[in-house]
């Protein structure tokens, strides 16, 4: 990069001092030169050509860049009609990208939810090298988003996959390079569950022995999986019974609840999916 080490800039406003032999006589704009990290050193440019001068006859190129993203870029270049072949052992580099804000914070389980990333380096608009996942603290990359749209080397945007919990905290990949940490100033959630039904699985009353399941429809409830899901039931708080375990048996909108021995009419549930507790449903069902 010219006036010493770093990174490039993803805009493509900086300048690449390259040094060699038979570069030919001072000009400008009489060299052409490709760059990239395949194995020709022509990801860039995508479109047109890239320009160089020769500063110093035979032995000093002054080359232009264009917007990119990525790391380890070889270089090739062309001068009248002869190549340089391989292309260059010495590198340049873009700058790795970086998350400032994001808006947008909660996601239904089903996933499908925008959520916007302003940053910078993140390269031209369009291209295909932007992905991110996000998670909790925990396990940061337990959500994967393949392909995010970027709008700009300031922003880009990506939807939700189907998943579940709070405070999950974003990074993303540009061009193979990721931020030197995870952005935890603003962490999405998904949504909590809610309920909307509950009916014994046969039908009629559960029994009071609590051999009885129970079927609860709602929103939220996250992808399909057993005995991942908790619950309880009874008295003004819902909580009177259980816990008991549920298996997710449509994703997102229906699980397959246990019951414990009891008594009483009238019981209002509770599930909890990861951490996030439902109201107690108005909906209710009765022991025998």
């Amino acid at each position: 990069k010219t006036g010493g080490a770093g990174t490039l800039a993803t805009n493509g406003t900086d300048t690449v001092d390259i040094g060699g032999t038979n570069f030919g006589p001072l000009c400008t704009g009489c060299v052409t030169v490709t760059y990239g990290g395949n194995a020709g050193g022509t990801n860039y440019p995508v479109v047109g050509t890239i320009t160089c001068n020769v500063v110093t006859a035979d032995t000093a190129l002054l080359c232009n860049t264009v917007a990119g993203v990525g790391a380890s870029h070889g270089w090739v270049m062309t001068i009248g009609s002869q190549t340089s072949g391989a292309k260059s052992s010495a590198v340049t580099s873009y700058a790795r990208p970086a998350i400032t804000f994001l808006a947008g914070s909660l996601s239904n389980t089903a996933g499908g939810t925008e959520i916007t990333l302003t940053g910078t380096s993140f390269g031209p608009a369009s291209h295909s090298e932007a992905s991110a996942t996000y998670g909790p603290s925990s396990t940061p990359n337990l959500y994967s988003v393949t392909s995010c749209t970027v709008d700009s080397d300031t922003q880009m945007r990506c939807n939700t996959v189907a998943g579940k919990g709070v405070d999950l905290q974003w990074t993303v990949t540009v061009g193979g390079q990721t931020p030197s940490s995870a952005y935890t100033a603003k962490l999405t959630s998904y949504l909590p569950p809610t309920i909307s039904s509950v009916a014994v699985t046969d039908g009629g009353d559960k029994s009071t022995a609590g051999t009885s399941t129970v079927d609860v429809g709602g929103e939220n409830f996250g992808p399909t999986c057993s005995g991942c899901i908790t619950a309880t039931y009874g008295g003004s708080a819902g909580t009177d019974y259980g816990p008991v375990t549920c298996n997710v048996t449509t994703a997102n909108t229906a699980m397959v609840c246990n019951t414990v021995g009891g008594v009483g009419a009238d019981h209002g549930w509770v599930v909890t999916v990861e951490s996030q507790a439902s109201v107690k449903s108005t909906a209710t069902i009765s022991y025998t």
